[in-house]
């Protein structure tokens, strides 16, 4: 490792995540780019969460437990505040990185200092890891629904201390984060696929109405989000939509047709090459002996 290398913070927040918390970490240590800081913040897991963090033999890793559930945005503060790094990076516990994600994102934040987050392209995977589409985001986020993958962006630590997670926006963090410093902010995506996002199962009809509720409280303050009135007015009459129609699916046993209906931006799938993006996967999640 070169000591004159930049310092960079991955966090991974977990809860109750024992199916695919191995592959996340793995994916991380497996990283072209080695000076890393790996934090591995355990939200009060029930299950072999936190044994499955604690197993792993790499002095980049810490593993924070307090034994306390105190939710995704109370850990990503936590873990902003905790990190050493000049960069920090986010990471889901349910999710792949491309073996040069770090690299990739680390050299054109220093090539152009003036992008604040940047996120990346993805592919969509499943629950035994196939690879479902290849999903192309747009290099300047769309200003109304800011297309950018949370668990891909990365930027300096002290964008993210300057910016805290809102915890009255459950589920829709990141977006609110966007939205309130677009403003002041650049934000791009990386056009490749260095994120291997899982996507599958049926959310709770809790899940949906959070998530749709904490919309609204973006969209009823549109000066504060620097929003026209009319995007405004259309987004709090589709969340209102969405909800009844969530509750309509919810008390006749069809949550299936949420799932069928919640299209992964289709808009911006793109035609890929399979084995490629199989050969990456495995390369990023390949077992190093670093267990105990």
């Amino acid at each position: 490792m070169n000591n004159n290398q930049i310092l960079v913070t991955v966090a991974i927040p977990f809860y109750n995540a024992e199916a695919h918390l191995a592959d996340a970490i793995r994916s991380v240590i497996n990283q072209t780019y080695t000076n890393l800081e790996i934090l591995l913040v355990d939200d009060g897991s029930t299950d072999r969460s936190l044994a499955i963090a604690t197993s792993f033999v790499d002095k980049r890793i810490k593993v924070i437990s307090d034994g306390g559930n105190r939710g995704l945005v109370y850990r990503l503060n936590q873990s902003v505040l905790m990190s050493k790094g000049e960069y920090y990076a986010r990471m889901d516990a349910d999710d792949i990185m491309n073996r040069q994600r770090i690299e990739k994102q680390l050299e054109t934040l220093k090539l152009d200092s003036t992008i604040d987050v940047l996120g990346t392209s993805y592919y969509s995977i499943g629950a035994n890891n196939e690879v479902h589409a290849c999903i192309l985001m747009p290099n300047i986020p769309i200003t109304s629904n800011m297309y950018i993958l949370h668990p891909s962006v990365m930027a300096k630590r002290d964008w993210f201390v300057n910016n805290p997670y809102n915890d009255k926006f459950v589920r829709i963090e990141d977006k609110e984060l966007w939205m309130r410093t677009l403003k002041y902010s650049k934000f791009r995506n990386l056009q490749e696929s260095l994120m291997f996002y899982r996507e599958y199962g049926i959310p709770t009809c809790k899940k949906y109405l959070t998530t749709h509720m904490s919309s609204l409280r973006i969209f009823v303050h549109p000066i504060k989000y620097d929003l026209n009135w009319l995007t405004a007015v259309k987004n709090i009459v589709f969340a209102f939509a969405k909800s009844i129609f969530c509750l309509y699916c919810h008390f006749t046993n069809q949550m299936d047709v949420l799932v069928s209906l919640r299209k992964t931006n289709k808009r911006y799938s793109i035609s890929f090459d399979m084995q490629k993006a199989m050969v990456e996967l495995d390369a990023a999640i390949q077992d190093k002996d670093v267990w105990n």
